[in-house]
């Protein structure tokens, strides 16, 4: 009841009151229709029938997404079908069913707002829509600053100053206004994202014009592509990567592994550390990004560049190498080796999708990338592979109302058991991607591990009328245990987020588990719910509205300002110029990757802090 409090206190308050106002007046509207039904008063019966649909032509008016005609349809029309029926309900009225149908009428209004609720809330997680659809850039920019401001739940943990954002950014907004410019306006709502460091607030593309805007501005930024890409290894040298066979890079030197010293006459360590990445500037954790900027910065050039790196003697050598055209692929061939994310490929069919479509690609890549994936990778060692929380949406959302997932503890506990039959005594489990869902899955998993209840704070919202802030869930990690002497070595990287970021948190309080990865996870854990569309719906900007503290009333996980890791691991795992070799390589892996092979080096983990191992 907590949660469905938060999400109407949270929701836009003229869809909410209308909503609650259809049932109510329904209701009344068909209880009292025996006292006005009389022919002398039969016009304002007539007439009070028909007071909803009013409304919704003006709510209609007020909340219209333009640009996005189906999207307002979904959202609002069964609330709407409702205000409809009552309209036409006096042309029924003589009929010998009325009675029938004056409770029909009820229940379809009823049903057609709730479902707009359902969608609203759930189906699409948002409670806050922003519509500056219908005002030009500068009036859609301020717009979302406002709500932002209003609304975004990490305003004072990050010390958001809106002022600085708007001397900075509007007077590009005003530029791009008064040029009709699209690209710069996306280019400015990139910076916009970027300031908050928040990898729960993110940009979308919604229309044609706007994915054709998004997709020019993202090819400039990632830049040229001069036939190889970039990685700083763990001792601090950077090295060619991706090297491309016949390339010109090839043909004056550079190998994989070269190592690159300067880039167009500037030392290369601080030629990277000087560039600024906006497709990458808005990752939580600092550490991350740095891990990132090489395979960015690759793309970073003209026409031709410079570059000088040492030749098989040692000796420094400088080569002029010429752009073959747009980095797009390469670059993200590198981010999928390093980070396991899915391919996407990148023929034009793809590039022109909305981000909309997108999203659907990926649930498919999620789904066909086995959820809860089991397996013996050595004679001894189990393998378990948790790419998200969320196994059936319906059943997910239920389980979260209920406060507990049974099915899903059984499910892990069933894998844990046949691996057990074949000889398991140690256990990685594999959170490398894991792309969050919902919290109460991330507690049924845990619970197996741990022989202490482990606190994972509690979930709030602030309302609108006196913007106290009101605590709604408590999560409690249950004290299950039965995997607790098992011992575990949990893989994460930077894209393991929101929910799997929880996971990360919750496995490391385990007194069986130790926590690597190749960086930390993602650093998100507050809950999304708004929306701002803004200029015709070519663009939208999605953040979090709800809160998740920990038990000091602390946010969870998320950094603050300073951007430093509020959920580090126990270790680093170090990428050695051979490692490195490993990861990124055009030849199929069929082997075990480098993370899973460093893991099982690992073990045996120190006893004190896992126990002997399985019981017996």
């Amino acid at each position: 009841m907590e949660m469905v409090r938060a999400y109407l206190a949270s929701m836009n308050r003229e869809t909410l009151v209308l909503g609650l106002f259809f049932i109510m007046y329904c209701i009344v509207l068909v209880t009292v229709h025996s006292i006005i039904r009389f022919r002398s008063v039969r016009m304002i019966w007539n007439v009070m029938c028909l007071i909803p649909l009013v409304f919704c032509v003006l709510h209609l008016k007020e909340h219209y997404l333009k640009g996005s005609d189906l999207y307002t349809v979904k959202l609002y029309l069964p609330l709407y079908i409702g205000a409809v029926f009552m309209g036409v309900l006096p042309v029924f009225e003589n009929k010998k069913r009325f009675g029938i149908l004056k409770i029909v009428s009820v229940i379809i209004t009823m049903a057609g707002v709730m479902t707009s609720f359902v969608f609203i809330n759930v189906t699409d997680w948002v409670v806050v829509i922003g519509n500056g659809t219908q005002v030009d850039y500068v009036e859609s920019f301020d717009l979302l600053m406002n709500e932002m401001q209003e609304h975004y739940v990490m305003n004072e943990w990050k010390e958001i100053d809106y002022d600085e954002i708007r001397e900075e950014l509007m007077p590009k907004v005003m530029e791009a206004n008064e040029n009709q410019d699209r690209e710069a306006y996306y280019l400015a709502l990139q910076e916009y994202v970027n300031y908050f460091h928040d990898g729960h607030i993110w940009l979308e593309a919604n229309t044609a014009a706007g994915v054709e805007a998004r997709n020019h501005v993202v090819t400039k930024l990632e830049g040229n592509d001069y036939g190889f890409s970039l990685f700083t290894i763990d001792s601090g040298e950077t090295i060619a990567i991706l090297v491309e066979d016949g390339s010109e890079a090839m043909e004056n030197g550079i190998l994989d592994g070269t190592v690159i010293t300067k880039w167009n006459g500037v030392p290369v360590d601080k030629a990277i550390s000087n560039a600024e990445y906006l497709l990458i500037d808005r990752e939580p954790v600092l550490t991350n990004m740095e891990l990132m900027k090489p395979l960015y910065f690759a793309g970073m050039g003209g026409e031709t560049i410079t570059i000088s790196f040492l030749d098989k003697k040692g000796t420094e050598r400088t080569a002029s190498i010429k752009s073959t055209g747009s980095y797009d692929e390469r670059l993200n061939y590198a981010v999928e080796c390093l980070f396991h994310r899915y391919h996407f490929p990148s023929d034009q069919e793809i590039i022109n999708m909305t981000d909309e479509e997108r999203k659907e690609m990926m649930m498919d890549a999620y789904q066909h990338n086995e959820n809860f994936k089991s397996e013996m990778i050595t004679s001894d060692c189990g393998y378990l592979a948790i790419t998200s929380e969320q196994l059936d949406v319906y059943k997910d959302t239920l389980a979260e109302i209920k406060g507990s997932y049974p099915e899903v503890t059984e499910l892990v506990d069933q894998k844990l058991e046949s691996m057990k039959a074949q000889g398991m005594k140690k256990l990685i489990i594999d959170t490398r991607g894991n792309a969050g869902g919902y919290p109460m899955i991330l507690q049924a998993v845990t619970s197996l591990f741990t022989k202490k209840e482990i606190d994972m704070g509690y979930e709030a919202y602030r309302p609108y009328v006196g913007g106290t802030i009101r605590r709604s869930v408590t999560r409690t990690v249950p004290a299950n245990g039965k995997w607790a002497d098992l011992p575990i070595i949990v893989l994460t990287n930077a894209e393991c987020c929101s929910s799997g970021d929880g996971l990360v948190y919750a496995l490391s309080q385990c007194s069986n588990v130790k926590t690597v990865g190749i960086s930390n996870s993602q650093g998100i854990y507050q809950s999304v719910g708004g929306v701002c569309y803004t200029t015709n719906s070519d663009f939208s900007v999605r953040y979090p509205v709800f809160y998740a503290f920990d038990s000091n009333g602390e946010p969870m996980i998320d950094p603050k300002g300073d951007r430093e890791c509020r959920v580090p691991i126990d270790e680093i795992i170090p990428i050695t110029q051979e490692g490195a070799l490993e990861i990124f390589t055009y030849e199929k892996k069929e082997d075990l990757d480098y993370e899973i092979k460093y893991a099982l080096d690992l073990f045996p983990m120190d006893i004190s802090k896992t126990g002997a191992g399985l019981n017996q």
